[in-house]
């Protein structure tokens, strides 16, 4: 089973207020309720759920929506992948940070819900 080493919350308005500005699923809303974002550390896993303060930024950087119309960059895996919900389907995809191709883009849960219950039993 994998750790979470989780971030301080930030206050319900800060988190009310980045949510408004985009439409991410309430089970995401509940999950920055309860941690700013985190690290999960598993025998073979490293997830890091960037901090909301981050999230507009690293998508900038990253440009995401540039290259890859549609997804939004939650976290990455310490490496060279990232991890992005799909803001139609909600569907959780792992972005290569290298790529600018959709055929990299792969499917990991179907919902950040599903997303984070893998990650803890990892």
């Amino acid at each position: 089973m994998a750790e979470f080493e989780k971030n301080i919350p930030l206050s319900i308005g800060e988190i009310r207020n980045f949510m408004s500005n985009i439409d991410l699923p309430l089970e995401m809303f509940k999950f920055y309720e309860e941690s700013d974002g985190g690290s999960f550390y598993g025998k073979d896993l490293f997830v890091r759920i960037w901090s909301l303060k981050e999230l507009s930024k690293k998508n900038d950087d990253y440009k995401i929506g540039d290259f890859f119309e549609g997804y939004y960059l939650f976290g990455d895996n310490g490496g060279d992948g990232g991890f992005a919900i799909h803001l139609v389907s909600k569907k959780i995809y792992e972005i290569p940070f290298i790529s600018i191709s959709k055929d990299e883009v792969f499917l990991i849960k179907n919902s950040f819900s599903e997303f984070v219950d893998y990650c803890r039993k990892s």
